[in-house]
């Protein structure tokens, strides 16, 4: 069995709950010059959306030192499911400058 990620663990996730994305109220952010995916919350198009406090990165380690204005966000199980999931949901997360995607290499 596999370890679970840090996404499906988040201190901050409630029951019922999902982690959606990292998020913050800019348009763009840039870390060491290059652009990262930033969604800024407005745009975010889910009704159960929340607000969390700290945001962290993959490996559990909060993100305030490279990324100080950023939170999580929560979306409640139902309304992702109705969308096929969560990787579905996060397919229609639009990006705050799709212009700025990072390849994928």
């Amino acid at each position: 069995m596999s370890t679970p990620s840090f996404n499906e663990t988040h201190p901050e996730l409630n029951e019922g709950e999902v982690f959606l994305t990292n998020s913050d109220e800019r348009p763009a952010i840039r870390i060491q010059g290059r652009p990262i995916k930033s969604t800024n919350y407005s745009i975010i198009p889910f009704s159960t959306k929340r607000k969390g406090k700290t945001s962290y990165n993959v490996h559990g380690l909060p993100n305030g030192k490279d990324w100080p204005e950023s939170f999580p966000v929560f979306v409640s199980k139902a309304e992702i499911d109705k969308l096929g999931g969560i990787e579905e949901a996060r397919k229609m997360v639009p990006l705050s400058h799709p212009h700025e995607r990072l390849d994928s290499r």
